[in-house]
């Protein structure tokens, strides 16, 4: 083979080689949620360790950025050089525009409530004497959301969950509406909260167990990395790499 030809050679497999390490790295985009996701958390939190657990059994490594969740579902769902996003909850609109996968975990949501009141409910249609607290912005349920608009549940909005749970200890609010899981984190990790854990239950039947996802930028690539993640998910088992995570939060 002439010169020339071995350069061209040379430089095809170069190419072809840097195309195929780059493809094994996929950057993914996500918010600060405790304990499921957080920059200085160990693992990066209990849902970036199921992520990472199951494209490292497929050979694939994630790099995680994080930004407010509004940008970070613009940039996941289009930026260039960026696979997807998560953790996120089902929505229409957004498997319009993505490519959901299967579940990586789920957010238990329910109530909190003081532990020295005893309220006992088993639907909605049993709270509507009640105030509940609320966080800004937050979807809870589509059946809860709806009541609230039509007035059947009277609702107090706050900026944050800790913010729901200070009300709460206060006496301001009767119920908190909160994830199981940031109410654990919340009372651990929180100075605030911290010497209140006795104070505070999480109790009642669930609002809903929310499944919780990535979503893959809608093209060929991002099909390819959803399919091997899939695999990946298949061995490993998600709810102990997150709740092995979770546990190192202190």
């Amino acid at each position: 083979m002439h010169t020339r030809g071995w350069i061209v050679l040379c430089g095809t497999l170069l190419l072809w080689l840097t195309t195929t390490a780059a493809a094994q790295t996929v950057r993914l985009v996500t918010l600060e949620w405790p304990p499921y996701v957080g920059k200085t958390l160990p693992h990066e939190g209990g849902s970036a360790a199921v992520v990472r657990a199951a494209f490292k059994e497929v050979g694939v490594d994630v790099s995680i950025e994080f930004m407010p969740w509004t940008r970070a579902l613009k940039t996941g769902s289009y930026g260039k050089g960026y696979a997807g996003y998560f953790p996120a909850y089902r929505g229409d609109e957004r498997s319009k525009v993505s490519l959901i996968s299967e579940p990586i975990g789920s957010s238990p949501l329910g109530m909190a409530r003081r532990a020295d009141r005893s309220i006992t409910w088993r639907n909605l249609d049993e709270l509507g004497s009640f105030r509940l607290g609320v966080v800004s912005g937050y979807i809870n349920t589509a059946e809860f959301d709806r009541r609230v608009s039509e007035g059947l549940l009277q609702t107090d909005i706050a900026p944050s969950d800790e913010s729901n749970l200070k009300k709460l200890i206060v006496g301001r609010i009767d119920l908190a509406v909160i994830d199981r899981n940031v109410f654990d984190y919340l009372l651990r990790t929180q100075p605030t909260l911290t010497t209140h854990r006795e104070e505070l239950l999480f109790d009642g039947p669930l609002l809903e167990d929310k499944p919780l996802f990535v979503y893959f930028q809608r093209n060929a690539d991002g099909e390819r990395l959803r399919q091997l993640f899939h695999q990946g998910l298949t061995r490993i088992n998600a709810n102990k790499v997150f709740y092995s995570a979770v546990a190192e939060i202190h």
